[in-house]
């Protein structure tokens, strides 16, 4: 398995359930690793879940159900991880090496000039994002008409 811009492989899996259409739940775990950090912060881990009722399911509701197909009430929560940084191994200290970079002259020409780069944190790894959501959706006349609602926490 070829290793791409310090990606490591990665593993992941999902989980549904759906009770007669009325009640649904999903779960995902990620499990990725990069190459870009060190060994203790290379690999992490990445859960997210969601939850939805379908009102319209219920008996309840059954006298309405000519009119309206779906009423479902749904929310989410999920983290994600980002590994992208301006270098592609950023734990490593570099010399930057620039020819005819000197602010002086010797012989007549500007001298080639080395610096080394600044520390570098040993804490550096995932870039983790967390979402929210909560929404409902309506469905009428045959799901004809549809109209999705989404609430995104600030």
């Amino acid at each position: 398995m070829a290793i791409r811009n310090g990606q490591q492989p990665g593993f992941f899996g999902r989980i549904n359930y759906d009770y007669k259409g009325r009640y649904l739940v999903e779960a995902n775990l990620r499990y990725d690793g990069s190459s870009r950090f060190l060994r203790d912060q290379r690999w992490n881990w990445f859960p997210s879940f969601s939850l939805g009722w379908n009102v319209a399911r219920e008996a309840f509701f059954e006298k309405y159900t000519n009119i309206v197909n779906t009423l479902k009430v749904r929310g989410s929560w999920g983290e994600l991880g980002n590994q992208n940084t301006d270098n592609w191994y950023p734990f490593y200290r570099i010399i930057d090496y620039k020819q005819n970079n000197g602010g002086w002259l010797v012989n007549g020409l500007k001298p080639n000039t080395a610096a080394e780069s600044s520390l570098v944190s040993a804490l550096l790894g995932w870039e983790k994002t967390q979402t929210l959501n909560i929404g409902f959706d309506l469905g009428m006349l045959d799901n004809r008409f549809k109209f999705e609602f989404l609430i995104i926490p600030a």
